[in-house]
């Protein structure tokens, strides 16, 4: 079936995607922290646009110098469903997964995900204090300026 020359469209509009979007993270007690982040989709769902879906997320985690352990808790695809995710560190060795259900098989599972990486600062130095940020020195230049700068 052909289109009309009529039916035909050259162009179209298509808006931004709009969420609102908020974060806290909490003390709970000594090393023992409560990340909460909500995001919601401010847009029609009939409006031709890149989407965002609404979530809610709570994540408790236990964190030390040399370890950390934290368990997602999302409210995800428009708050139609709930998972629960695993992250782990050791060092600057890392790994974890976002679908815990699942990667463990789990109910009736259509995916699931698992990353694992190292962080590994090569050409940083550290940051004097532990309240210390990493910062550009005026008096650096050239080479030394990009291998150390960092906002």
């Amino acid at each position: 079936m052909a289109l009309e020359s009529s039916e035909r469209q050259t162009a179209f509009r298509s808006a931004l995607p709009t969420t609102f979007q908020a974060s806290a993270d909490v003390v709970y007690r000594e090393n023992v922290y409560v990340n909460v982040a909500w995001v919601q989709r401010l847009r029609r769902t009939d409006v031709i646009a890149a989407a965002a879906p609404s979530q809610l997320s709570v994540t408790p985690r236990y964190e030390r110098k040399w370890f950390e352990a934290a368990l997602p808790v999302v409210l995800f695809n428009d708050y139609r469903a709930l998972t629960l995710g695993l992250a782990l560190r050791l060092g600057p060795v890392f790994l974890g997964t976002d679908h815990l259900p699942g990667f463990a098989n789990v109910g009736k599972p259509k995916g699931f995900n698992f990353y694992a990486g190292a962080n590994v600062p090569i050409l940083r130095r550290r940051p004097a204090g532990p309240d210390a940020c990493w910062y550009e020195k005026k008096e650096r230049r050239g080479l030394e300026k990009l291998l150390f700068w960092k906002k």
